[in-house]
């Protein structure tokens, strides 16, 4: 595993800049709640690709009606611990499906053109990292996925 200093908020803007192009998309508020200097030792690759599913799900699975319709990202790192926050108020998940979103090949949603494979890509890749996920969700209301990764992992930026 690759271990690099990786500035998060750089990061999530890169992913948020290649999912946000689509002309549709431009309907969804960014909410930024990440310090421009917040800077995490961790594989890059990994952590790019938990944040572009849990991203592109949150774009994917926006509600249309609701205006405005939003996504938050939100990292912030505490004593021992980096906390990496993405919420949206979506189309939500049901509450029976909370429990099986992180298997492989399970679809939460009848009209979900994925594989099925991202939320568990996401939980094998933190995993690796000694990290965890956990999920709110309620059904028309939104989903807030928290992860959480071990604070060795954080570091201050170097001048």
């Amino acid at each position: 595993m690759a271990r690099e200093s990786v500035n998060i908020k750089a990061l999530i803007k890169s992913i948020v800049d290649d999912l946000y192009f689509p002309i549709e998309n431009k309907t969804i508020d960014f909410i930024w709640e990440i310090n421009d200097d917040l800077v995490v030792v961790t594989d890059a690759s990994r952590i790019k690709t938990v944040f572009s599913n849990l991203i592109s799900n949150a774009i994917k699975y926006h509600d249309p009606v609701k205006r405005p319709s939003w996504v938050k990202l939100k990292a912030e790192k505490t004593q021992d611990k980096m906390h990496l926050m993405v919420e949206d108020n979506g189309i939500g998940i049901g509450g029976g499906q909370k429990d099986k979103i992180f298997e492989m090949f399970y679809r939460a949603h009848e009209h979900s053109n994925g594989s099925g494979l991202g939320l568990y890509i996401v939980k094998e890749a933190l995993a690796k990292l000694d990290g965890h996920i956990a999920v709110e969700s309620c059904e028309g209301k939104g989903s807030k996925f928290h992860v959480v990764l071990p604070a060795h992992q954080a570091c201050p930026e170097v001048a």
